[in-house]
């Protein structure tokens, strides 16, 4: 669409709250348009920090996990910082880390958009994870627009059960612990806390479909900005972003439930609750 610095998107929230599921529909719906955006879709877990060998020996203690994988330390934001300022140039020589699971190391490629497309010219960029709202470079300068997937821990404890069973063929006993011991602490010490700095909370995360509709729309209209007016879309101010765009705010939606409430900085948007 255009060489400007893409519109980027960060989906926060705990463990199974939904956040890839909200891309995926984020990025079908802007698909659909007349005029379909370059959209890039990256996962926190790949920015993981790689373990080496006598690392990997030890990462198991009588067959229980003994590494926090849930904890900020293990991701690399340095990576991550560096790899969306390149995307706002549109860096040719740029590469995505994809992180093996299974060897703990990771692997670079180039950036390989929703519909298939190999190309470093990006419009949105859609990165979810964990602590995608952990950096503060990467949330106020960076980003343009902040979410957080609110969903239930009973909900998200029991697909993580499912998942993580009939998905990765992980024994109970093992993800039990691991979110005994990992998970849940991490998320009410480090996760949890960065709601506060969110634009939009998605109540019942990827169930709320109406409210990622709204995100959608909202992205749109600031790419139809940017293709009207040739406006840079990615702002380089701290504070929340969604006030900007009150053409989808719940006045002039009718039938969605938008709430605002106030903050000290700002307005944040809570969809839904």
């Amino acid at each position: 669409m255009s060489s400007t610095a893409p519109f980027m998107v960060a989906i926060a929230g705990g463990p199974a709250a939904g956040k890839k599921t909200i891309c995926n529909v984020i990025a079908s719906s802007l698909q659909t348009l007349h005029n379909p955006p370059n959209v890039l879709h990256l996962g926190l877990s790949d920015f993981h920090y790689e373990l080496g060998k006598d690392a990997q020996a030890e990462e198991t203690e009588g067959g229980v996990q003994e590494i926090n994988w849930h904890a900020p330390g293990a991701y690399d934001f340095d990576l991550l910082t560096t790899t969306l300022t390149s995307l706002t140039s549109s860096d040719p020589d740029l590469k995505i880390p994809t992180f093996d699971r299974s060897t703990r190391t990771r692997k670079f490629s180039t950036p390989m958009t929703c519909s298939g497309q190999e190309t470093t010219q990006i419009d949105v960029v859609l990165i979810e994870g964990e602590y995608t709202l952990w950096s503060k470079m990467v949330r106020e300068e960076l980003v343009s627009l902040r979410v957080f997937a609110d969903l239930d821990a009973d909900e998200r404890l029991s697909r993580l059960v499912l998942r993580d069973t009939e998905e990765k063929g992980y024994p109970l006993a093992t993800i039990l612990d691991d979110y005994v011991k990992f998970a849940k602490p991490s998320f009410d010490e480090f996760i949890l806390p960065t709601k506060q700095f969110a634009d939009i909370i998605l109540p019942r995360g990827d169930l709320n479909t109406q409210g990622i509709e709204l995100i959608g729309l909202h992205i749109t209209e600031a790419l139809r900005a940017r293709q009207n007016q040739g406006v840079m879309v990615v702002e380089k101010k701290k504070g929340p972003r969604m006030s900007a765009m009150t053409v989808v705010s719940g006045t002039e939606t009718p039938g969605r439930s938008w709430r605002e409430i106030p903050r000290e900085g700002g307005s944040f948007y809570q969809i839904g609750g």
